[in-house]
């Protein structure tokens, strides 16, 4: 079994998200995904809100929209390569309802939206599931690596943003509207019973993509690559 390495962008692998400089006690409660039925200009299929930033989701990229006082910037994301006709889909529903009654319209009105805990795209690529979810202020990502699959496939191209590792081997995103901060990703495979942690690194090319430099894992058995929880 030998070292690979797997391509990726800011803001993926599961780590945690937040805007720097506006970093605050975060709330325990699950981050609500709901379908965007024309309550938001953008062509995502889902969308989340969530203290100094907003999230649009589609099945091969997702788009943040960043807010610093009157600061604004966009980072979006793209999974480069993947398989882009896969649907991205709700699960877990949560109690209760979003309504937007914006106007004096009352027939542009939106009532009724179910909201969800996490997103999900299976076969990202052949092989590998892709679950979004969060708390708080918090975004994360897992990527599930199942027995046998090429997560060296993973490559993702963002726009939006300087990225680069600072010294504790976090990933940063310098934007016009402030810092998103990555922080270094943990990855493991449970085998017989027993964890087993898989070493994980950030890499920065030249063209802003970012690789995950994995140490050598057990290719029979699944790979998890989870947020670091701070």
């Amino acid at each position: 079994m030998h070292a690979i390495f797997v391509a990726l962008v800011i803001l993926v692998i599961s780590s945690q998200v937040h805007a720097a400089g506006t970093v605050k006690s975060l709330d325990s409660a699950p981050l609500a995904f709901q379908p965007n039925r024309g309550q938001w200009h953008s062509s995502a299929s889902f969308g989340v809100h969530a203290p100094g930033y907003s999230a649009f989701f589609q099945a091969a990229d997702v788009t943040y929209r960043l807010q610093s006082g009157d600061r604004q910037a966009e980072v979006k994301i793209h999974w480069s390569g993947s398989l882009a006709k896969r649907d991205i889909v709700a699960v877990d529903q949560l109690p209760g309802v979003s309504n937007y009654y914006v106007g004096n319209d009352s027939s542009r009105w939106i009532s009724g939206l179910p909201t969800y805990r996490r997103l999900r795209v299976n076969q990202l690529y052949p092989g590998i599931d892709l679950i979004y979810y969060g708390t708080g202020r918090q975004m994360e990502y897992d990527l599930e690596v199942a027995p046998g699959a090429d997560a060296s496939r993973i490559k993702l191209a963002v726009e939006g943003g300087k990225s680069r590792i600072d010294d504790e081997g976090n990933l940063i995103l310098e934007t016009s509207a402030g810092t998103f901060i990555q922080h270094q990703p943990v990855a493991y495979q449970e085998i017989h019973g027993i964890r087993t942690s898989v070493s994980s690194r950030y890499v920065v090319n030249r063209d802003g993509t970012v690789k995950l430099a994995l140490g050598r894992y057990d290719r029979r058995h699944k790979l998890v690559i989870d947020p670091t929880i701070a």
